[in-house]
């Protein structure tokens, strides 16, 4: 019997590319699912915060069947194990067999679809002669994700990302995927003006 395809964070990155998986997304968006749930546990931690453990089963009969298994665990930002405080793995099994048929690094496919999502809904509501844009955040998504794939969305863009405090932007502002497509940093209560070519955004 066939074995279960095995796939870590390096190759979801390497096979997803953004072009592929936008269309892929805006097709099967369109498409009904059989059946979805979703189930939460949570516990509360010694800091006072409170992890949880998701699982997200769909369903579409016939064809596949799969689930979201997340961990959010908020201390790992703190307590340096050097973890991100959101992590997954997904696994998906045959819709006519319920043979396993994959397991897949969760974490960067939630990276992946996420920044696929976030084209796509830009791609239907922002104006084609946008020249700026002003991306709300500056966590796990920005450095390599939702900059880039709105970037190739939309061709060359200015992105002016925005977090809470300096030091996320600092973060940001240092990883060299973004560095070219940033024109300028926010803060949530600092404003600055985000500009392309000299002209302020509206």
């Amino acid at each position: 019997p066939r074995t279960m395809d095995f796939f870590d964070a390096d190759q979801v990155h390497t096979m997803l590319d953004y072009p592929s998986l936008v269309e892929a997304l805006r097709e099967h968006h369109l498409r009904d699912i059989d059946e979805v749930r979703s189930n939460v546990l949570e516990q509360p931690t010694p800091t006072g915060a409170t992890s949880y453990f998701l699982a997200l089963p769909a369903w579409q009969r016939g064809r596949a069947i799969g689930a979201k298994l997340v961990t959010v665990f908020p201390d790992n930002e703190h307590t340096g194990t050097g973890l991100p405080s959101v992590q997954a793995v997904y696994v998906l099994f045959d819709g006519e067999t319920g043979r396993p048929r994959a397991c897949i690094d969760g974490t960067a496919l939630t990276l992946r679809k996420t920044a696929g999502d976030s084209a796509m809904g830009a791609h239907y509501l922002a104006p084609r002669s946008a020249t700026n844009m002003l991306m709300v955040g500056a966590g796990a998504m920005a450095p390599a994700q939702t900059i880039n794939i709105l970037a190739a969305e939309f061709g060359e863009r200015k992105c002016a990302p925005m977090a809470e405090t300096p030091a996320v932007l600092r973060k940001v502002s240092a990883v060299p995927s973004i560095q070219a497509r940033v024109k300028h940093f926010t803060t949530s209560n600092t404003t600055y003006t985000a500009c392309n070519h000299g002209r302020p955004m509206p």
